[in-house]
């Protein structure tokens, strides 16, 4: 199958090892990581397996490392497009899933050329990553990650009979989910919510409040956005408080059903106040 050439007794990195198995979907590297982390490729195996069921992959069995022809391994488009949104949720992922053509360089001087087998890394602009497959039963196999904006969409074709086909299919269903779907964000990080909260003790009164991270939600362009949300504010906030303390919880639901919920954090600071503060206010009011 597809290798890096490995030579045996060189020195390689996991960086290097990584590049390898995401741009040229390197066998040989995948054995030797699946080593490296468990003593050997059978055990590793068995973390896989667990992976997998972990995510929900309750249709995949692995066999081996490399995903190479074996009895008893199998998967699902479903179980696939699972795995793919899990590794597209790894900032880390797209350091080398974007790379179309790299001349790697060995621990020896050697240079061999890495061509992305996934092209349209380089004639999709959407296409940020994944990766083709072939065997005999499944055939020309692709799974690819998209993203236009604050939308990603994950992409799985098994069985087409021809390498350009299933990049053309790819390309037709990507299109065709960009134009009917969109990631709204409905509540950024960057924007302070509608409420501010009392503090205890504090040298200010009250304390903003924020998102600890944005939250989209998945719809349907033509569709109208129906979600509501929640707040809930912990009770009897003290001071010093620092910014990015969490100090509630807002919670998305959809249909009377929570699909997101997003800590709220403190956006400023608010120091103690002191003794001389307290005696300042009794005079003011004198």
């Amino acid at each position: 199958g597809s290798q890096m050439f490995l030579e045996s007794g060189d020195e390689y990195s996991i960086s290097d090892l990584l590049k390898g198995i995401i741009v040229v979907s390197a066998n040989d590297a995948s054995v030797q990581i699946a080593e490296t982390i468990a003593g050997s490729e059978a055990e590793f195996v068995k973390i896989m397996n667990d992976k997998a069921k972990s995510l929900g992959m309750n249709n995949t069995v692995f066999v081996n490392a490399t995903g190479l022809p074996e009895s008893g391994q199998y998967s699902t488009v479903r179980d696939v497009a699972v795995m793919l949104k899990e590794l597209s949720s790894h900032e880390k992922y797209y350091d080398y899933s974007k790379i179309w053509m790299e001349n790697y360089e060995h621990p020896d001087g050697r240079i061999t050329e890495f061509v992305n087998t996934n092209k349209l890394v380089r004639f999709n602009k959407d296409c940020e990553g994944g990766k083709t497959g072939y065997t005999s039963e499944a055939k020309f196999c692709l799974a690819t990650t998209a993203r236009r904006a604050d939308t990603r969409l994950i992409c799985v074709v098994i069985g087409a009979d021809t390498s350009k086909m299933r990049f053309q299919r790819v390309s037709k269903l990507l299109n065709s989910g960009f134009s009917r779907f969109v990631n709204s964000k409905i509540l950024s990080k960057e924007v302070k919510i509608d409420r501010q909260l009392n503090v205890i003790g504090g040298k200010k009164k009250f304390v903003s409040v924020a998102p600890e991270h944005d939250v989209c939600i998945f719809r349907e362009i033509s569709g109208a956005a129906n979600f509501d949300i929640e707040y809930e504010f912990n009770k009897n906030l003290r001071a010093p408080i620092k910014a990015g303390d969490v100090v509630g919880v807002a919670r998305v639901k959809q249909g009377g059903v929570e699909t997101k919920s997003v800590n709220l954090v403190a956006a400023e600071n608010v120091a103690e106040k002191s003794y001389l503060d307290t005696v300042n206010e009794m005079l003011k009011g004198w």
